[in-house]
């Protein structure tokens, strides 16, 4: 696979293996939940498509991957469910307010105890009211 190409990802996949696939996707999680279905489902889709034409990308390249991926299906999202999503364990993620985007990831070593006693208190309840990220980025905090 050549990235970038004029050729179409299935004219590829047809040259190289004379066949193209079929991908199947679900979430039981509401539509609007907040959990970041939609860039951890876009994560895992780039990474198999990349890992299935014998291509590879860094962690960083699948997050800003997963990034113009929600601005194309204009959810609206940021990076923050990206690097939530798609890097195991506790992290801080930032960036500076220019673009490009560079998202820096902070990988944090908690101590176990601390992971427990985080597991004993943290639960996610679902309020049933959608919070999609491009109606929240619309309202004016000033207003």
């Amino acid at each position: 696979m050549t990235l970038p190409s004029s050729e179409k990802l299935s004219e590829q996949l047809f040259r190289k293996y004379q066949a193209g696939f079929e991908l199947h996707t679900w979430s039981t999680a509401p539509q609007g939940s907040g959990l970041g279905t939609s860039s951890i489902l876009a994560g895992v889709i780039l990474a198999a498509l990349l890992r299935s034409t014998g291509c590879t990308a860094s962690i960083d390249s699948l997050i800003h991957a997963v990034m113009i991926v929600e601005q194309m299906l204009t959810t609206g999202g940021g990076w923050q469910d990206n690097v939530g999503g798609l890097m195991p364990g506790f992290n801080i993620a930032r960036s500076q307010a220019t673009l490009p985007l560079k998202v820096e990831v902070e990988k944090l070593n908690l101590p176990q105890a601390t992971i427990d006693a985080l597991a004993k208190r943290l639960l996610c309840i679902y309020s049933g009211k959608p919070r999609l990220a491009k109606y929240l980025l619309q309202v004016h905090w000033w207003e």
